[in-house]
């Protein structure tokens, strides 16, 4: 057996071995009841933090939104806190997906790759930092993102700092307005967040269209 086999055998059993003990714990369970989880996590004390980062690396590239994880950190811990270990827990889980997508399953990933994120490997190679903060200021926690950048040329140090540069706007955000949007959408009518809905969904038809001329262009003149 290569040693390249062997890597990547340890690296499923890991990544096995956190799901299982994850579902084991009842994590599952927990994520369906916001209440229940802040309670235990202040109860853990530090080891609330380890596992708040644990949990957002390991599921957060395969299942859960990672906006999922920050709101409910900013309404849990000091929002100073709450910033770093999302910051850590968002690096964690590009990690997961970077490691998923270059040592296990790189043939499973590249066939299901939206082409938008496949013609950034010129950029990539050119200017990894920029390319990459630039790739998460657009596609945010996006699953693809991670596994995009897992099968591209890019190294893991490049990775790593594009990746905190490029999420630290959309997670200060999220630490520091998140608490008080989930308050405000508490307190207003169900027909006035369904013209809310309406009109994100507008946006994001006008963004699709945008994103496909974009798409037309070289990934050069948007670095």
């Amino acid at each position: 057996m290569t040693a390249d086999a062997l890597g990547r055998i340890v690296l499923l059993a890991c990544v096995g071995f956190g799901l299982v003990t994850a579902w084991s714990l009842g994590l599952f369970e927990l994520l369906a009841d916001p209440e229940e989880t802040a309670r235990l996590l202040r109860e853990l004390g530090a080891w609330g933090y380890v596992l708040y980062v644990v949990s957002f690396a390991l599921l957060a590239p395969f299942f859960v939104p990672g906006a999922a994880f920050v709101i409910p950190a900013a309404m849990i811990w000091p929002r100073w806190l709450a910033l770093a270990l999302s910051l850590v827990g968002a690096a964690g889980a590009g990690s997961v997906g970077f490691a998923f997508a270059r040592f296990l399953a790189q043939d499973w990933v590249a066939a299901r790759i939206p082409t938008r994120l496949r013609r950034w490997d010129d950029a990539l190679a050119l200017r990894p930092v920029r390319t990459v903060a630039t790739i998460r200021l657009l596609f945010m926690f996006f699953p693809p993102s991670h596994w995009a950048l897992g099968i591209s040329g890019v190294r893991y140090g490049p990775f790593v700092l594009g990746t905190v540069l490029g999420l630290t706007p959309l997670v200060v955000a999220l630490t520091w307005l998140g608490g008080e949007m989930m308050d405000w959408m508490q307190e207003q009518s169900a027909e006035r967040l369904w013209w809310i809905a309406g009109g994100i969904v507008a946006i994001a038809l006008v963004y699709r269209v945008l994103a496909r001329r974009r798409d037309r262009r070289a990934p050069e003149h948007l670095c």
